[in-house]
């Protein structure tokens, strides 16, 4: 009997030896159950979640509103089972032995309590800013106004973001005057289009506010270089660059007939990437023509516009005019030619019949003297004749020729002394 004691005993404390090892590494325990809506119905999709000292564990109800969730115990817990579905939510706590292997919790979901909301904050007075700009276009680097006020009227610290045209953004802090006036002015060193906006961050006394976004743009002045290539024909070929560069900008080429009084658009052309462009013009008018090129305004430039160019141009018919007018000419070159051989040979002519006028006046003096010669000797030889015949009538009246051949001699001597005295 006393042997039998023992080994009850014995097996007793074996049992309870494993029961220690089995918990002191936990067993599953089973917690499941169905979670209901106010009015009975199963509440589907609903949150459940079972929280312990030693973890937790969370699952959703099925269609039935059923759950089950399992959790390792290794000695006895106090566990909260606690349900939520939108506004309502429900709990329940239990305390669980891991011999007991799970437990059956069924939670009926009621309307949470609202947290109470906060106390009111004072009151505080709302603001409205307004800002305004001097002008809507700016030259490069000249100042840019702005100003503006606050109501209702203080003196506070507001921040000014002015937003330049490649996105860059300067914060500028400036205080109101008491009246509520601001008043703030800088360079505008970017051509484009900027933005400017002011904001008030408030404080304990005023509400923040923010201003309306004025916009102004910033422009600078463009050059264009313009020159014209005028051929034989009425063919024009314009070509021009702009500085800085005007890329993909639009030319308007146009022309004057009346000296710049009125002027005509002839045609456009798109600058290049450099921004130069070139055009080939056919006109059908000729003469005298002005030409200009002109850029209209944009974002960035002012309106560009070159000073005028003066060129002539051939009309077709003007070049058929011309084509004849150089026949004739050739031809006027060859009568003058010709003019001028025949003048030429006018003024042989004349040199020749000069010096035969010279020869016949010389002729003509010789025959003056031949003829005063002539009546010289017909004068001697009349006086002769006259001597003769005194001789003869002396020689018949008987004259002693003694006397006769003196008077002979006298004469012959008187003759020589006469012809050398002459």
């Amino acid at each position: 009997m006393k042997k039998l004691v023992y080994v009850i005993l014995i097996l007793f404390l074996l049992i309870l030896g494993i029961s220690s090892i089995t918990y002191g590494q936990g067993v599953p325990y089973v917690i499941y159950g169905h979670v209901y809506m106010p009015d009975g119905s199963p509440a589907v999709g609903a949150k459940v979640t079972v929280t312990y000292s030693g973890g937790s564990g969370t699952t959703t109800t099925d269609s039935k509103g059923y759950y089950q969730i399992t959790i390792t115990l290794s000695k006895t817990e106090t566990i909260t089972v606690k349900a939520s579905k939108s506004d309502y939510s429900a709990s329940k706590t239990f305390t669980a032995n891991p011999s007991d292997g799970g437990k059956e919790v069924n939670l009926t979901l009621k309307k949470s309590r609202q947290p109470s909301p906060p106390p009111p904050k004072p009151s505080r007075k709302s603001t409205q800013l307004l800002l305004k700009v001097s002008n809507t276009v700016y030259r490069l680097d000249q100042d840019v106004e702005l100003y503006g006020y606050i109501y209702p009227a203080t003196s506070v610290e507001i921040a000014l973001y002015i937003v330049a045209p490649d996105g860059s953004s300067n914060n500028v802090k400036i205080k109101t005057l008491k009246d509520g006036s601001f008043h703030y002015v800088f360079s505008a060193y970017k051509p484009g289009l900027w933005k400017a906006y002011a904001v008030f961050s408030g404080n304990n006394e005023f509400r923040s506010s923010r201003s309306n976004t004025v916009t102004f743009s910033v422009k600078t002045n463009a050059f264009i270089d313009l020159s014209v290539d005028t051929g034989k024909t009425h063919m024009l070929i314009i070509r021009g660059d702009t500085r800085p560069p005007l890329i993909n900008t639009t030319v308007n080429i146009y022309v004057s007939l009346n000296n710049g009084f009125n002027w005509i658009f002839l045609t456009n052309v798109t600058t290049d990437k450099n921004g130069e462009f070139v055009v080939s013009l056919n006109l059908t008018v000729g003469g005298k023509l002005l030409l200009k090129a002109v850029t209209q305004e944009n974002e960035y430039f002012f309106k560009t516009e070159t000073d005028p160019i003066a060129v002539n141009v051939s009309s077709p018919e003007t070049e058929t005019l011309r084509e004849e007018l150089k026949v004739l000419k050739d031809k006027l070159d060859k009568a003058t030619l010709n003019l001028t051989t025949l003048i030429s040979e006018r003024s042989r002519l004349l040199q020749e019949i000069k010096m035969l006028k010279e020869k016949l006046n010389l002729s003509q003096e010789k025959i003056s003297e031949l003829e005063n010669e002539n009546l010289v000797v017909r004068e001697e030889a009349k006086r002769f004749r006259d001597e003769a015949n005194f001789y003869s009538i002396l020689a018949v009246n008987g004259i002693p020729l003694a006397l006769l051949g003196g008077v002979v001699i006298g004469i012959v001597l008187g003759k020589k002394f006469f012809f050398k005295s002459k």
